[in-house]
């Protein structure tokens, strides 16, 4: 039987994102509509259950996509109590608060003003210091969504300040750890914070806006963040991704690429080159997702994933539905806390290539086989994992070789290899086989 060995070497794939377009675009963008109200309706109704904000964990993260969702799918916009001040008809928190007015802990309910802002989940609108999880959505509303108008409300705690200056107020004098510009972390930390710091920073700069305490100007921190957002999207196509094809991880390192692409082509933001640069970095993405996709999963071994590949336990397979999925149908089921990380893929003007929705929704193969270099995290090492995915008829099998003698800290969450049943359609849901002897019996 003839086997097709493909190498992929990073330079190929700028000529895999030119190629020519293979599917109809007023088609693909109708049933992508779909899918998109599928995912916010989910997300702006609740998270399916109906409840008001907040119902649901890690706020931090989740609090902006549920803002998004209500401003795009529901007809008050950026008008809705829910992103301003709050529904008072709601038994629950934020009774009178809106999700960018939001002063009281998760999961007590409303507390007095002394207490506001204490404890473990620090409130948003007084010190949003929650990790670098904050930034991509306060950079996707305030670049997108200027004319909120929470934004220009008197902030309740400091009259002399508003929501917006506020926050980012916060966000240019923070220098522990965590702060947009220099702060440390893994790969998708980076990629969560730079590019939103950039679209924060160009705001601040916009806006006039200068704060006692910060180590530098709103505009020496848009520049910085500018350039490294052009040399960062240069050396993905060098060496790949360090956190490479991470189920857990990879769309929520691209959140920031999508706030900071959309921003970049609006009136107030515009700057083509980092438009351009962003685009690279989501395009480079989603070729990657393209070619290991497998049922919404990705085929193979990834830097950084979950032991449960059940239907849809990640963010990225909410975003592999979006992109790739030939349906307008709903998922059959949801989790909420993973599908609200996918909102900024949906309420985007980012579509993938035409080639590669074609790719990612590629038959059963005969037998192909796809290698691959993948980099050190932070791109540090050019090449320290050899990959090797196998498409058959039937199932995909791929494991990675790397130079790494134990897993501790981030690494334990490697996947080295993977055996997947591929689904009657692009659009069915895999099975795992995790036992060798399995493969074994049914591949040879």
């Amino acid at each position: 039987m003839f086997k097709l060995h493909i190498r992929v070497p990073y330079v190929l794939l700028g000529f895999i994102l030119c190629a020519t377009t293979l599917t109809d675009a007023s088609s693909y963008e109708e049933s992508f509509q779909a899918r998109k109200t599928h995912l916010l309706s989910y997300l702006a109704d609740g998270w399916g259950n109906g409840q008001p904000f907040p119902n649901f964990s890690d706020v931090h993260k989740h609090y902006w996509s549920s803002a998004i969702a209500v401003i795009e799918s529901k007809p008050e916009g950026i008008l809705h109590p829910q992103v301003n001040d709050g529904d008072a008809t709601s038994g629950r928190p934020p009774r009178y608060w809106g999700i960018l007015k939001y002063d009281g802990e998760a999961a007590t309910g409303l507390v007095s003003n002394a207490t506001r802002g204490t404890g473990s989940n620090v409130s948003f609108s007084w010190n949003p210091n929650v990790f670098h999880f904050i930034f991509p959505g306060l950079a996707y509303l305030m670049g997108m969504y200027p004319d909120i108008p929470a934004w220009s409300d008197p902030h309740h705690r400091d009259a002399n300040l508003t929501y917006r200056s506020n926050y980012l107020r916060y966000v240019l004098t923070r220098t522990d750890n965590y702060n947009a510009f220099t702060g440390e972390g893994t790969e998708n930390h980076i990629n969560m914070s730079r590019p939103s710091a950039w679209v924060l920073a160009s705001e601040a700069e916009r806006l006039g806006y200068s704060f006692s305490g910060q180590p530098a100007s709103a505009a020496q921190r848009a520049n910085e963040m500018r350039s490294w957002i052009m040399g960062w999207s240069r050396r993905i196509y060098e060496v790949g991704i360090g956190e490479w094809d991470s189920g857990t991880y990879y769309m929520v390192s691209l959140q920031g690429w999508l706030a900071a692409y959309d921003y970049a082509g609006t009136e107030h933001g515009w700057d083509p080159e980092v438009r351009a640069a962003a685009r690279a970095v989501i395009d480079f993405y989603a070729a990657t997702l393209a070619i290991k996709h497998n049922g919404f999963h990705f085929a193979g071994a990834e830097s950084r994933s979950g032991r449960n590949f059940s239907r849809m336990d990640n963010g990225t397979a909410y975003l592999a539905y979006l992109w790739f999925a030939d349906t307008v149908l709903p998922p059959p089921d949801w989790r909420g806390n993973q599908a609200a990380e996918a909102v900024y893929a949906a309420v985007s003007s980012y579509r993938p290539p035409a080639h590669l929705v074609a790719l990612a929704r590629k038959g059963p193969a005969d037998h192909e086989t796809y290698h691959a270099l993948k980099p050190s995290y932070l791109l540090q090492d050019a090449a320290q994992t050899v990959e090797v995915v196998h498409l058959g008829p039937g199932y995909t099998l791929g494991s990675a070789n790397m130079n790494i003698g134990s897993f501790h800290s981030s690494t334990w969450q490697i996947v080295p290899w993977k055996m997947m049943i591929t689904g009657a359609s692009p659009t069915s849901f895999p099975a795992v086989v995790p036992e060798m002897a399995v493969f074994m019996e049914q591949v040879f």
